[in-house]
């Protein structure tokens, strides 16, 4: 919807009220938006690669993975 400028005028309005211009807004927003998706992917990635192995750890080291993924969906989440 941004590669129309400012149309809808509320995106105008937007940009104009956080103090920006409509391609400023447009540039920041898809800056944002991969880097969510970094993270994202680097958290799938460590998931699966943990998922592969999960089984054959031991107990002690299976409670640290968990506690492990937890903290990597949190800092997925709160990116």
């Amino acid at each position: 919807i941004l590669d129309f400028g400012n149309h809808p005028a509320l995106i105008g309005v937007w940009a104009k009220f956080v103090g920006e211009g409509v391609s400023d807004l447009q540039g920041n927003l898809i800056t944002s938006h991969s880097h969510e998706i970094v993270v994202a992917v680097l958290a799938l990635l460590i998931a699966a690669a943990t998922a592969r192995g999960y089984r054959s750890l031991r107990s002690g080291a299976r409670s640290l993975v968990s506690v492990g993924l937890w903290f990597v969906m949190g800092a997925a989440l709160f990116e």
